[in-house]
């Protein structure tokens, strides 16, 4: 099975918080002047985040972005290191789109 998946020219994998890759990442998403519309989904796995970090991730959320922690989900009591990871993997393929069978959806009472 095959997907359609849009990719960015560079890719952008900052060690540290950085202002020119941040900049550099909203004009290829968006545009100078956000005359295009991608979606952009930061999963984030540092913690605990510093003020540094709070502020890019809420300038991405005010721009669009989807800020999607990287923590795993133990409600569906994995049972493997593997298992408890695919819970990650299985939200951000929920939030792509994609169909996925590797964890139910969460849903809200």
């Amino acid at each position: 099975m095959f997907f359609h998946v849009q990719k960015l020219i560079n890719e952008i994998v900052p060690d540290e918080p950085d202002p020119l890759a941040a900049n550099a990442l909203q004009e290829g998403l968006g545009g100078q002047f956000g005359e295009m519309r991608n979606k952009l989904i930061c999963v984030v796995r540092d913690t605990p985040y510093n003020l540094i970090h709070l502020r890019n991730m809420t300038q991405l959320c005010e721009a669009g972005a989807t800020i999607l922690p990287a923590s795993p989900a133990w409600y569906f009591r994995p049972k493997t290191l593997e298992e408890l990871a695919d819970t990650v993997v299985a939200r951000i393929l929920q939030n792509l789109g994609i169909e996925q069978d590797i964890a139910p959806e969460w849903q809200a009472d």
